[in-house]
């Protein structure tokens, strides 16, 4: 049951995630007051430019925080798509302080949960955690997102785990008949690169293409932060700000703006002949 009501409650931020990166979509920043409170959630932004979104749930114990950045496969192209994804895996693979296995070890004593995923819009790394643990979870997360090291013994490695998770795709119907259908609906535009990448695209990424990728990209002036469960708007603003002083990247604000929209696609009918028995149909 409790993992239920986490996932619950991700949603709900995850939600209010898209919505206010649909305003940043018309003028390239949130225009909004720098704190609103609803009914069951608040919103601040920060002078470095970081979002703040909570939502106090006081029956619950537990806590799930996500850290957002607006970048995915939309912006990319052809020469380094899944890069986003590639330095999703990378975050995790240790930094000055902190060696991969000391982020594991340490979210296990807390009885955490952490993880991220990429999409085409979004980069997301969370963690799902009691609330007593609030203030460490934070300072992890925000060690590992501006301190990654980028190692290239790690490059080498998380490649061959990303190869491996598209040829996973590509024999999954499920999954190639989503890529197949945003490459036909939005081709010519980054919206139809997958957001794993290529095998070809794969090999080319190196060092000097992730670090100058997540300069432009990965800015804490970019992100939004989201927490709901038994959390403290106020309590969330102080860690943060307490976390973010004298950051490298605290104002490391986006340097290149998202793609142009896509052209209207007007309709179309593509068929996909494979080597399976069951027919998948994409609308």
């Amino acid at each position: 049951m409790a993992i239920l009501i986490q996932d619950q409650g991700r949603s709900a931020w995850k939600d209010l995630i898209y919505k206010l990166n649909a305003q940043c979509e018309v003028d390239n920043k949130i225009t909004i007051p720098n704190s609103i409170s609803f009914d069951n959630y608040k919103i601040t932004e920060l002078d470095s430019g970081i979002k703040v979104i909570s939502e106090h749930i006081p029956h619950f114990r537990s806590i799930s925080l996500g850290f957002w950045v607006p970048t995915g496969s939309r912006d990319e192209n052809k020469s380094n798509n899944g890069i986003t994804h590639l330095i999703e895996h990378l975050i995790f693979k240790g930094t000055e302080k902190r060696s991969y296995k000391d982020i594991a070890i340490e979210f296990d004593i807390m009885g955490a949960e952490f993880n991220a995923f990429t999409d085409k819009e979004n980069c997301c790394i969370y963690a799902d955690f009691i609330d007593e643990h609030l203030g460490k979870s934070i300072e992890i997360l925000f060690d590992i997102i501006c301190n990654p090291l980028f190692l290239t013994e790690h490059i080498k490695t998380e490649k061959k785990v990303v190869l491996e998770e598209i040829k996973m795709a590509g024999d999954n119907p499920s999954d190639s008949i989503l890529n197949y259908f945003y490459h036909e609906v939005y081709d010519g535009h980054p919206l139809s690169l997958p957001v794993l990448g290529t095998g070809k695209t794969l090999a080319k990424t190196n060092k000097r293409a992730i670090t100058s990728y997540f300069r432009k990209r990965f800015g804490l002036g970019n992100m939004v932060i989201s927490a709901a469960g038994n959390i403290r708007h106020e309590d969330l603003i102080s860690l943060i700000k307490k976390n973010t002083e004298g950051s490298i990247i605290l104002n490391n604000h986006m340097t290149e703006g998202k793609n142009a929209l896509p052209k209207n696609c007007t309709g179309l009918q593509k068929i996909h002949n494979s080597k399976t028995k069951a027919a998948h149909l994409c609308l």
